[in-house]
C-alpha cells in the first residue's frame, strides 16, 4: 500500500532563546484506494491502527480540552 502524509506547523519558526516553544502540528494521512485489496480488512479497506494522544496538562483545562475531545470523538465516529 502506498501512503501519503502531509504535515503543517502552526508556526515553523522556533526561537532557542525562549524558555517555552509550543507549536501545533497537523497531520493528514491518506492511502491509495487502488491498493486496498492487498491485506484488506472489511469492505476492501486495509486494516488501520490508530492511536490518539490527548494533552491533559493544566493549560488544556476547560474549553481547549472540550475542543480536543470533540475532535477525537469526530475521528472515531468517522472510522
Amino acid at each position: 500500500m502506498r501512503a501519503e502524509i502531509k504535515w503543517a506547523l502552526s508556526d515553523p519558526n522556533l526561537n532557542p532563546q525562549q524558555g517555552l516553544n509550543q507549536r501545533q502540528l497537523s497531520l493528514a494521512l491518506g492511502a491509495d484506494p487502488q491498493m486496498g485489496a492487498v491485506g484488506s480488512g472489511a469492505g476492501g479497506r486495509p486494516p488501520l491502527n490508530l492511536c490518539l494522544i490527548l494533552d491533559h496538562s493544566g493549560s488544556m483545562g476547560g474549553e481547549p480540552m472540550r475542543t480536543v475531545r470533540q475532535a477525537a470523538q469526530g475521528i472515531v465516529d468517522r472510522l
